[in-house]
């Protein structure tokens, strides 16, 4: 049984392990910091320089875990002296073990003639870093221990990894409050190492132990790409994905979003067969509104790899008649290849016809005026009673224009690239919708004719212009409402003479009525009154 003398001198030795007996004339010892070797586990431990000129020297203590109790380490014997190496190895009682723990430490300084000791600094804790590697997920987690006795606090945390025991490199930067950080995208089969570095609000760092994880795991896709989304029919939109046949994949998900910062969703799986290079899916969609696609492959933990492949966007032509006979076209960029977009080709298509490449616009616009003033009718040409020429001096049509429908569509061209041999790479393509526009009907008729065979005027006809001559019309009555001229034909016009074709009208006012139909499909209906001059 302990007597109440035998008490009192543990308490007695106990303050005077800890530097507390009574109190201290010596200034409290003030840290630095605390710092871990990464590649040894050493502990660097410094502290400010004592100002007290008795102070001989400086002991270190260590905590001991689950305890109460520091345990003296060692003892620098001058005052000038201001760092002390905790080493990892050899192992002993004193050694650092902060590769497997946060450690503790903290410094009194002592008078070494009359053995007066200050009190303990204040505490300084080791950054611990512990890691967890997730196959499925090819992740590893890193979680750390704050450093947290700074008196200005924490600036940030850098983070530095290598692979493979190449050179370091930082990874991230975070914030003071942060301790944990996830690393995706990681190659298979390496090894990855990892340290964290604390920056006080001052001048200090601390550095952290050091962790190693090897990433045996599912293999990623590598030579994944988003081909194409292009528009092959309304509402109809072909994807195209290159896949990687040396991944651990069991299967493809195709996803769909309107937005690229919203949710996309599941539209479609595959399951291709080993040595399939590319899957090719229609999706049944609106084309009048962007949809954005990726890829996503499933490893065999059924996990979702991390990366997808890049995106996938059709491509959304609107179109507007103008007042001043000009088509406005506007569209949205691509997105996105990763070689970029080269250019734009704008393709127009009139009454279902062939469809004539009018322009090529660089990337960067994506807008683009047609000019339909260009493509009016000729009118001596009518006169003539021949085929309609073009005034076409931009070269931006190869056939007349029958109607006012006219219909658009854009194709966006990927840049080239070549490989690691220097061989060209596929080059794709992506095709907007198709729009269609109708420019007002351009109607205009002569008041007057004077059919005397001096090739002047010698024949009436309306000049129409972006209107359906197919179904065009004109009748010609004379002053007793009788029909003395008929035709069907754009190119026939009145020459002046009676139904039998030889028998001259005779010079007076006549009423004219014609009808065609306009680009958007409905009927018009044109009357008037011309005078037949001689």
């Amino acid at each position: 049984m302990m007597t109440r003398k035998t008490i009192v001198a543990l308490f007695l030795i106990f303050l005077a392990a800890q530097g507390s007996w009574g109190q201290s004339s010596i200034p409290k010892v003030v840290m630095n910091y605390v710092s871990v070797d990464p590649a040894t586990n050493d502990v660097e431990i410094s502290w400010v320089q004592s100002n007290d000129i008795d102070v001989k020297g400086y002991i270190i203590y260590r905590d001991v875990p689950g305890t109460p109790w520091y345990l003296s380490i060692d003892t620098v014997k001058a005052r000038n002296i201001t760092t002390f190496i905790n080493y990892a190895s050899p192992i002993t009682a004193t050694s650092s073990m902060a590769g497997t723990k946060s450690e503790t430490y903290n410094v009194i300084a002592f008078d070494s003639i009359t053995n007066e000791k200050s009190e303990h600094s204040d505490d300084h804790h080791t950054i611990f870093l512990e890691s967890a590697f997730r196959p499925c997920y090819a992740e590893i987690k890193l979680n750390w221990t704050a450093y947290d006795t700074w008196f200005n606090g924490i600036s940030n945390y850098n983070i530095y990894y290598n692979i493979d025991g190449g050179a370091w490199d930082l990874l991230e930067v975070v914030d003071g409050y942060t301790v944990n950080y996830n690393v995706h995208n990681l190659l298979p089969d390496v090894d990855y190492s990892f340290y964290i570095e604390a920056v006080s609000g001052g001048v200090y760092m601390s550095t952290s132990n050091q962790v190693t994880e090897f990433t045996d795991m599912p293999v990623p896709p590598v030579d994944f790409n988003a081909n194409y989304a292009s528009v092959s029919a309304e509402n109809y939109i072909d994807l195209s994905f290159t896949i990687d046949t040396a991944a651990d994949v069991t299967k493809y998900v195709l996803l769909r979003s309107d937005s690229l910062d919203g949710d996309f969703e599941s539209i479609m799986e595959f399951t291709p067969g080993a040595s399939e290079t590319l899957i090719e899916y229609t999706d049944y969609t609106p084309t009048s509104i962007i949809h954005y696609y990726k890829l996503q492959a499933i490893n065999t933990c059924d996990v979702p790899f991390a990366n997808t492949t890049n995106y996938c966007s059709n491509i959304v032509l609107n179109a507007n008649a103008l007042n001043n006979m000009r088509n406005k076209l506007i569209w949205n960029n691509y997105y996105k290849w990763d070689r970029g977009i080269s250019h734009y080709d704008v393709y127009r298509v009139v009454d279902y016809m062939n469809p004539v490449n009018i322009a090529q616009i660089p990337y960067g616009d994506t807008v683009h005026l047609d000019r339909m003033d260009q493509f009016l009718y000729d009118p001596q040409s009518i006169m003539n009673n021949t085929y309609l020429e073009i005034e076409n001096p931009y070269n931006y049509l190869e056939q007349p224009i029958v109607s006012g429908l006219v219909c658009y569509y854009v194709i966006g061209i990927e840049k080239p690239g070549v490989d690691a041999d220097t061989l060209p790479l596929p080059q794709y393509e992506s095709k907007s919708n198709k729009v269609c526009v109708s420019q007002m009907p351009r109607v205009f008729v002569p008041n007057a004719f004077s059919p005397n065979s001096d090739d002047l005027n010698d024949t009436f006809f309306p000049y129409i212009s972006f209107a359906g001559l197919a179904d065009y019309e004109l009748r010609i009555y004379n002053r007793w409402g009788n029909l003395v001229f008929r035709t069907l034909h754009i190119h026939q016009g009145w020459n002046g003479t009676m139904f039998d074709g030889s028998t001259k009208a005779p010079i007076g006012t006549y009423v004219y009525q014609f009808s065609f139909i306009d680009g958007e499909g409905e009927s018009q209906e044109h009357t008037g009154q011309v005078t037949l001059i001689r």
